[in-house]
């Protein structure tokens, strides 16, 4: 997914921010650029970029604390959904207070993953377990359920992007076996063509020759070539005299 399409959907309803300092690459009019996170309101989305390197882990958990209770944030990481660092996000979200709410893979320059949550300072909202969604999960509020739901959410994009890169290495094997299975059997089949026409030039010659061996055959029975050795013989006397002599 393209990040403005990410952000067109999350944010459909409120003004966005950008307090990621990047320059984007795609027509980013809707967004109202400022100097950092801390300026958006209750009521707004920001959008920031986040740093896992661990020596970064305080300053970025920092710049989410400071966000009004009720802000909307997108977070964006540079790794991409099967290659998160879940604990490194799951820790940045729990301490900057942020309710993970959605992830999703994202095209974004060197970005590959953008993660919707919301400032909490009171109490968590409850999540869905992964296979019934109609039921609620009823958990203490404060940090334990912040990474309750951090892990449920980051995790989640990180495993469905897991599955999508296993399946289609198992694609690529599958297609990569047939392939060769394709190639073996053209290989064969251009063998086979290869020892017929052999076969049949082999034939072709053995039947000239035994043609041409025919017609000698013909040629040395005939009556014309008896008499003409027969009328020869003297001549070849004569000659064979004068050369003993």
């Amino acid at each position: 997914m393209r990040l403005h399409q990410f952000l067109h959907e999350v944010a459909a309803t409120s003004r966005l921010l950008d307090a990621s300092g990047r320059t984007w690459q795609w027509p980013a009019d809707e967004l109202v650029r400022v100097a950092s996170p801390e300026q958006a309101g209750a009521d707004e989305t920001v959008l920031v970029v986040a740093d896992l390197a661990a020596d970064r882990a305080d300053d970025e958990a920092s710049r989410l604390h400071a966000l009004p209770e009720g802000c909307a944030v997108v977070i964006l990481v540079e790794p991409e959904p099967d290659h998160l660092p879940v604990g490194a996000v799951v820790d940045l979200l729990v301490a900057g207070g942020i309710q993970a709410v959605q992830a999703a893979p994202v095209s974004a320059d060197s970005l590959g993953t953008a993660i919707l949550g919301r400032r909490s300072i009171g109490d968590v909202a409850s999540i869905s377990p992964y296979l019934d969604p109609r039921r609620e999960i009823s958990l203490t509020p404060g940090a334990t359920l912040l990474r309750v739901r951090a892990e449920h959410v980051v995790e989640g994009v990180a495993w469905r992007a897991l599955e999508v890169s296993n399946r289609q290495a198992m694609w690529a094997a599958e297609r990569d076996r047939d392939n060769a299975r394709t190639m073996a059997t053209a290989a064969k089949q251009q063998l086979a063509d290869y020892r017929l026409s052999a076969e049949r030039q082999e034939a072709d010659v053995r039947a000239r020759l035994a043609a041409a061996e025919g017609r000698l055959q013909d040629v040395l029975n005939s009556r014309s070539y008896r008499l003409a050795r027969a009328l020869g013989a003297p001549a070849r006397l004569v000659k064979a005299l004068l050369t003993a002599r």
